[in-house]
């Protein structure tokens, strides 16, 4: 299984972050490892690899390819993990039963540009709550678009943008129960 490769150490991780997420990667293998601090072979290898599953293509990261979509939506997730996100919501927002994920973190489009798109439904509005989670990002310099969701809010989106609503409802549910 690719996954498990390319995952297989923190070496690896660094490399494979550098690579799915760094919007001008080189792929040459002395450059790539100084910016990566790992071995040339790690990168070298690593390059193999995905010449091998078809994840590259004329010496460029394929980033329509479903396998790397995953795998950035897998290293979206640990990241939300890795800084507690769910903890602090739900530490902040009475009531929340649900966070979620959409847009590019959500389907694994985003760069190292991208902001990133929250909802939390909870039993109401929490300004102050907003705030703090938005500190959570500031550290790692990404933006938080963050929606806060009450059944009022819910219901007047489904009426008055549907298009919208649609898309929230498809999200990657990080926590509790979709909406």
């Amino acid at each position: 299984m690719i996954a498990s490769k390319l995952l297989s150490s923190p070496e690896r991780i660094r490399l494979v972050k550098l690579f799915l997420f760094e919007t001008e990667v080189n792929l040459k293998v002395r450059e790539t490892a100084g910016k990566a601090k790992v071995s040339p072979a790690l990168v070298s290898g690593t390059i193999r690899l995905f010449k091998k599953k078809g994840l590259i293509k004329k010496n460029k990261i394929d980033f329509l390819h479903p396998v790397i979509k995953a795998l950035k939506i897998l290293l979206n997730i640990e990241f939300l993990e890795s800084i507690k996100l769910t903890k602090k919501t739900l530490s902040l927002f009475d009531g929340c039963n649900g966070i979620g994920l959409y847009g590019s973190w959500a389907d694994g489009t985003n760069t190292k540009e991208s902001d990133i798109d929250l909802w939390i439904k909870t039993g109401k509005e929490n300004e102050k709550g907003v705030a703090e989670i938005r500190k959570l990002f500031k550290g790692s310099k990404i933006e938080a678009s963050i929606f806060v969701l009450t059944e009022k809010k819910l219901k007047e989106l489904k009426e008055k943008d549907f298009v919208f609503y649609c898309v929230l409802h498809n999200s990657f549910v990080l926590f509790g129960e979709g909406l």
